[in-house]
């Protein structure tokens, strides 16, 4: 069980991170908050290991822990000390095009997303990372029928918001 749990740990961070991204968390409140979720989910483990093995889907009930921390009002104390914000980046291969373009385009979709209905946004996130509809409901507190349709409107307004680089796309090809 702690071997899984660590293959977990060491898989799952940056995808935990791009959920929150994807939810409007600032890039430091959204490391913060997986580096919290990974260290509940370690004390759950650690104390009650019954409890972790009773998690359906790990991977939507540590972004779903990460999104309730890093949503925790202003002020209230984080349970783990923050990271050191002077560690470096891992240096990470640009996939294609300018490294500019695609750190606008980054930052305009992560726009987008932010300017999304809260529970459309979290729809979109969890979906993005693979989760099921059953699970996202679960977690939403909706019907996999809402889910659908949150998911579907937040493609819809997505759209909208990011017309300007579908249609250059689209002119490229």
């Amino acid at each position: 069980m702690r071997d899984a749990f660590l293959a977990l740990a060491d898989d799952e961070p940056p995808h935990v991170v791009l959920f929150l991204l994807r939810n409007g968390i600032g890039w430091q409140d959204a490391h913060d908050a997986a580096q919290e979720a990974f260290a509940e989910a370690w004390r759950l483990l650690d104390r009650t290991p019954e409890r972790w093995q009773e998690v359906a889907d790990k991977r939507a009930w540590i972004r779903a822990v990460a999104l309730r921390a890093a949503r925790r009002p202003p002020g209230q104390a984080r349970r783990q000390p923050l990271a050191d914000a002077t560690d470096e980046l891992p240096e990470r291969p640009v996939p294609c095009g300018d490294p500019a373009e695609l750190t606008v385009l980054t930052m305009d979709v992560l726009a987008a997303l932010r300017a999304l209905p809260p529970r459309q946004r979290q729809a979109m996130a969890f979906h993005r990372d693979g989760v099921p509809h059953e699970e996202i409901a679960c977690h939403l507190g909706c019907t996999i029928r809402q889910v659908s349709n949150l998911i579907r409107q937040a493609r819809a307004a997505l759209r909208v918001s990011l017309a300007d680089y579908i249609s250059r796309e689209e002119d490229r090809r």
